[in-house]
Parts: structure tokens; sequence; C-alpha cells
């Protein structure tokens, strides 16, 4: 069994696959309603949802539109619309999950210390810019153009960008035996 798993085309996908499911398992105890990591867990995500939102606002104020922003709502003044910040809307999952994989593939901790917050740094900016986009949409498109781009084309799109790190990482350190 050690033998099968010391075969980088086995190997890797067997360490993303346990990433993920060490995520799963962890969001199974922090969903779970009244206890400690719960409690805790709702405390975080509230916070990093208020964060993006605050920071969406700003943005879009830059950008023109005026917006309000109370807790994690984005208030679209001239189009009557809002947005709520969820937990599902942070890229939270998409941040863990890229820094276990790349803390688990091959590499220098030297670079792996510079990597993984440049990565992280990463993530935040196209989700940013996800939920900028979003917030357009939502206040000057159809709700169904809005919906396809929520469920399909930004999901799509900041989850390949991120593949793209993890693979350019991979194709780095695993390229030479």
């Amino acid at each position: 069994m050690l033998q099968i798993l010391k075969d980088e085309k086995i190997a890797v996908p067997a360490k993303i696959v346990a990433v993920y499911l060490l995520w799963k398992l962890f969001y199974f105890f922090a969903d779970q309603d009244g206890t400690a990591l719960g409690m805790a867990w709702d405390k975080f995500v509230l916070s990093v949802s208020s964060a993006y939102a605050g920071v969406t606002g700003a943005v879009l104020r830059v950008l023109g539109m005026r917006v309000n922003v109370t807790g994690f709502y984005v208030y679209l003044i001239d189009s009557g619309k809002s947005i709520a910040v969820l937990e599902h809307c942070c890229a939270i999952p998409a941040c863990v999950i890229f820094v276990a994989c790349i803390a688990s593939f091959k590499g220098a901790l030297t670079e792996k210390l510079w990597f993984i917050p440049l990565g992280l740094a990463g993530i935040v900016f196209i989700n940013l810019t996800r939920l900028v986009f979003l917030c357009w949409v939502m206040a000057n498109q159809p709700a169904a153009m809005f919906a396809m781009h929520h469920s399909v084309v930004t999901v799509g799109f900041t989850y390949g960008l991120i593949l793209l790190m993890i693979m350019w990482w991979m194709r780095r350190h695993t390229a030479n035996p």
C-alpha cells in the first residue's frame, strides 16, 4: 500500500481527496448548532462575510454605484436589490483546500511560506472581483443572468483559477523526480 502511494500519479489525487474529506469532516462538526466549535465557526464566518461585504461595497462606490453595506448585506440602492454575502460566498473551503494541497505537496518549506500567502491573496482578490461583478449583474441584468453567473460562470472561473495555481505548484515541484 505504501509503495502505491509513493507513485505520484496516485499520491497526488489521493492527497487531494484526503484534503477534501478532512475539510468535509471538519465542516460537519463546525456546522453543528449550539456546540462550541459551531458557535466559533459562525462567528468567524460572520466576520469574514462582513469584511467581504464591506470591501465589495467600497469597490462598488469607487465604480460609481450607490450602495449601503450593513453587516454581510450589500444594498444596491438604485436597483432596490440586495445581496447577502453568506458563508459559501467567502471562498473559505477554497482557501482551506488550497493551503492543505500546497502544504501536502512536494516543495521546500521556504517556497511554501511565500506561495501560500500569495495564493490566499489571489483567492481573496478573485473572490472580491466575483462579488463585485455579481453585484453589478444583480443591479443591471435580469434575474436569470444573475442566477447563471452566480451558480455557473463565476464559480467555474473562480475554481478554475485556483486549480491553475495548484497545478502550477505541482508542475514546478513534481516535474523533477
